[in-house]
């Protein structure tokens, strides 16, 4: 099981699960101790989310044991979806005191943030692409303010596959999947920005 690692259990409530589109009765959660990795479990989903990511390596390591575990009480053999989703919250100055949006967003996105915004708040742009191989991705690519006031970029990427899944081996198809997100945030970004984080 996985109570050694994900030592801390929450009873979440959830009014409708985003994947059925119908009511449920909430979910579980189950966190690290320091509560940086999260294990959710409700009603038609099973999701592994950080916010202390370093490494692909690690991420999908510790998906194949909670997935194991997942298995071991509900052996699922077909899935009618499989994802995986990336946040990057970007601050220009953590890349260079001359940075500008055309040094982090390829165009059209550069020139939308280039603009005076004015009375406006914020933008959002979303991107879907057909992947091939029945893969789908999705980027938003919005806005948004840290808390010490700067103005900084969130690049969301999502990707997935959805259908009547019998997929045997999960961990190959999200593995697959995080090489797909890398061209979904290539896509959007520029070069120097895809260097800053290692891409």
């Amino acid at each position: 099981m996985i109570d050694g690692e994900y030592p801390n259990f929450a009873r979440e409530k959830i009014m409708e699960s985003p994947l059925l589109g119908a009511p449920s009765d909430g979910g579980y959660e189950f966190s690290s101790a320091d509560g940086g990795w999260k294990v959710y479990v409700s009603l038609g989903s099973l999701s592994l989310t950080t916010s202390n990511y370093t490494s692909w390596d690690e991420f999908e390591e510790r998906f194949k044991v909670v997935f194991a575990a997942f298995q071991s009480v509900f052996p699922i053999q077909v899935f009618n979806r499989v994802g995986l989703r990336y946040i990057n919250a970007i601050r220009p100055s953590m890349i260079g005191a001359d940075v500008g949006w055309v040094d982090i967003l390829q165009p059209p996105f550069s020139t939308m943030y280039e603009m005076n915004l004015g009375k406006v708040k914020g933008i959002n742009a979303v991107v879907d692409y057909d992947m091939g191989e029945g893969i789908t991705g999705r980027t938003i690519v919005g806005s948004i303010v840290f808390s010490d006031g700067e103005n900084g970029i969130l690049v969301d990427d999502d990707v997935y596959v959805m259908g009547d899944l019998r997929i045997v081996d999960v961990s190959a198809a999200i593995s697959k999947l995080n090489a797909a997100s890398k061209d979904v945030f290539r896509a959007v970004t520029t070069e120097r920005l895809q260097k800053e984080v290692g891409l």
